[in-house]
């Protein structure tokens, strides 16, 4: 699969969004003195009227292709949107990062970052916008697909109160990194780092009771990208089982 650029991408959304009848809005424009035109930001929506909600975020780096990628696969498959559930689906929040083919936007933030701060400066404007769409939302689960580019195992950053099945059982059959620290922060040893409090998107929207439950997921980069979306679409499958399955508790 070839690397494209932003416009591209969109293209392909938009087009299978129309053909697919999914709702699109444009949740902000994203200005850069370097490029000549204005980067849409798209949030796209699947049975509004659901009570159940599943809100999956990609593109938060720039570099990290695999997400917005898994949602072009994603969108072609209208079999896995069930009427049961609201889909609120964010492809690329950071476009002109992942215009540059880079993990921070065009003014060297990660945008990764979620308080007072970068919901007031003019350098977080992607957040702002993402933001605004979620600020009174309840959803059921939360997902930001990211990817760690320097190794071969799979882990993720999960968010809960009590013991959740669900987050383990995601990565099933995938090698996992399962050292005791990831990074520095304390692991279950099988690829699973908890609560930890850096203020990234899946923290936030846990600690402010925005989400149950909230993950950010971490494909390996160093595995061909084909892999890498597998990876993804197996997740959102298994979550999406979970809330089938759970839609009435």
């Amino acid at each position: 699969m070839r690397r494209i650029i932003y416009s591209d991408f969109t293209k392909e959304i938009l087009k299978l969004s129309r053909i697919n009848n999914y709702s699109k809005k444009i949740v902000g424009y994203k200005e850069s003195k370097w490029m000549n035109n204005p980067f849409p930001i798209y949030k796209l929506e699947v049975n509004k009227k659901a009570k159940t909600k599943f809100c999956i975020v990609a593109g938060v780096h720039g570099d990290e292709i695999a997400g917005p990628y898994s949602i072009i696969e994603l969108l072609k498959r209208p079999k896995f949107f069930k009427k049961e559930i609201y889909y609120q689906i964010f492809p690329v929040i950071n476009p002109t990062a992942f215009e540059l083919q880079r993990r921070n936007n065009d003014k060297g933030r990660d945008i990764n970052c979620l308080n007072k701060k970068t919901l007031k400066s003019k350098n977080y404007k992607e957040i702002q916008f993402f933001y605004k769409e979620v600020q009174n939302e309840n959803f059921d689960f939360f997902i930001s697909m990211h990817e760690d580019l320097d190794v071969d195992k799979a882990y993720g950053y999960i968010y809960e109160n009590d013991f959740e099945k669900i987050y383990r059982k995601l990565f099933r059959r995938e090698r996992k990194w399962k050292t005791k620290k990831i990074y520095g922060d304390k692991s279950d040893g099988q690829g699973l780092v908890k609560n930890v409090h850096d203020h990234s998107l899946e923290d936030r929207l846990f600690s402010m009771g925005k989400t149950k439950l909230s993950i950010a997921t971490e494909t390996p980069g160093k595995l061909n990208l084909e892999r890498r979306i597998i990876m993804n679409l197996k997740n959102l499958e298994i979550i999406n089982n979970h809330l089938l399955n759970n839609i009435n508790i």
